[in-house]
């Protein structure tokens, strides 16, 4: 085990990133000041990312390799595809208000920032937490939960929509830039609407899905207690009192 601040070089390049990234923006942040904040040389930065985006990618995919194996790890002790498909979603949103550098990090995720092709970057985690959901939402297709005039890639659009929004609105709120933001559990209670509202008649007109209480912090994958948090907060999902409708 390593003994206190004797992170790799490798490891202080990525919390100083984050952190720069969280305080400056992507574009304002330099790989000079990302090697400086990490106390190591620019030619370290470049032998373990390359460049600034390397860094960027690096981060995001961190940050989903501990949030993905979680949110799978917890959806798969639940039957109910709508009780999985809500978990899902508030695991992401408490693992974001946890951490408000992860938070402006992972609203750069997804069309902010661009390949030198031009193209879009998108992470490959974030495409690992869009297939869980569209998984949950095909097999709520199976079970003829959804509408059936819905398109379940628009359902699954719409709800990855609300987090991302989230991310970029709290990342404006706290650079000062908008007034007044709102809580993770405010966004929580739209979901359930939405989801609500996607359902056919019959399956509407039972309870709605149960809001899920705040989640345990994101601990990394190879840690026991991470996964005992999980699977302890599965077992309890659908034991909790049903969410404001």
């Amino acid at each position: 085990m390593k003994a206190v601040g004797q992170d790799s070089s490798r490891d202080r390049l990525l919390t100083a990133g984050k952190n720069l990234f969280a305080e400056r923006g992507y574009d304002a942040t330099t790989t000079a000041a990302i090697a400086k904040a990490a106390g190591t040389s620019h030619s370290q930065l470049v032998k373990h990312f390359k460049d600034k985006q390397g860094v960027m990618a690096a981060l995001l995919e961190r940050a989903w390799e501990q949030l993905n194996p979680a949110v799978q790890l917890a959806i798969d002790r639940i039957n109910k595809p709508l009780d999985r498909l809500a978990l899902a979603l508030n695991m992401f949103l408490s693992t974001a208000e946890k951490d408000p550098a992860l938070r402006a990090v992972l609203a750069l995720d997804g069309g902010v920032l661009r390949k030198s092709n031009g193209k879009p970057f998108v992470s490959h985690g974030y495409q690992r937490f869009a297939a869980i959901i569209d998984g949950i939402v095909d097999d709520m297709v199976l079970l003829a939960q959804l509408r059936p005039e819905l398109n379940p890639k628009a359902v699954r659009a719409a709800m990855c929509g609300c987090l991302e929004k989230f991310l970029k609105d709290e990342l404006l709120r706290t650079s000062g830039e908008m007034a007044t933001g709102y809580a993770e559990h405010d966004l929580q209670k739209i979901i359930t609407r939405l989801l609500v509202g996607c359902l056919t008649e019959t399956r509407a007109e039972t309870k709605p899905p149960k809001e899920v209480a705040p989640t345990p912090e994101v601990l990394p994958p190879d840690d026991e207690v991470w996964i005992r948090q999980y699977v302890g907060l599965a077992e309890k999902v659908l034991n909790l009192p049903a969410g404001e409708a």
